[in-house]
């Protein structure tokens, strides 16, 4: 038992599957798995440049 090295966190792991599998946006798979939409990847890039701009552009 104490050869096996601690499991991570559920969260953490469906994470990096959903992030490989998809298109990175970690954002986004951690709540839920969205289908590839024109519209959606819109949205994703709007909030990340919200984010990183801090929303300062409307």
């Amino acid at each position: 038992v104490e050869d096996k090295p601690p499991a991570p966190p559920m969260r953490n792991t469906s994470t990096m599957i959903g992030s490989s599998i998809k298109d990175p946006a970690p954002l986004n798979h951690s709540s839920k798995p969205l289908p590839p939409n024109p519209e959606d990847k819109k949205k994703k890039e709007r909030s990340i440049r919200f984010i990183l701009t801090g929303g300062g552009d409307k």
